[in-house]
């Protein structure tokens, strides 16, 4: 029989310098897998239990990985986030070792962030 899990967290908070310039990059990146701002005020806002909150110590060396629904959400993910002040630490790839098609940025404040496609199947043959 299979149980649902219970939810391990209730939320996570990125505290960042600029709130506007890290509303700008993960709005651009959520939407492309898509998900959107759930909540948002003055000095914070949400994309589901992700609180981002203005501070002046910001969160760093944290590492966010968002599930993406197909190579090409990877894709366009990867392409928001440079736009949008990410840095690319790896762009769209395949990785043998892990299963899974990724892309990795860093954040406007340093932080690891990617978006993973795993599929079902054992060899990932992606093409698009």
């Amino acid at each position: 029989m299979h149980q649902r899990r219970k939810k391990l967290f209730d939320h996570v908070v990125l505290h960042v310098k600029d709130l506007d310039q890290s509303k700008k990059f993960y709005r651009a990146i959520v939407e492309t897998l898509g998900h959107t701002i759930t909540e948002e005020a003055d000095k914070y806002f949400y994309i589901n239990e992700l609180e981002i909150r203005q501070n002046t110590e910001t969160t760093k060396s944290v590492h966010i990985a968002f599930h993406a629904e197909n190579p090409g959400s990877v894709k366009l993910f990867h392409e928001s986030a440079l736009r949008s002040g990410g840095k690319c630490i790896g762009g769209p790839r395949e990785s043998k070792e892990y299963g899974y098609y990724k892309a990795n940025v860093m954040d406007p404040d340093g932080n690891y962030i990617e978006a993973i496609f795993k599929a079902t199947q054992t060899s990932l043959s992606i093409s698009y």
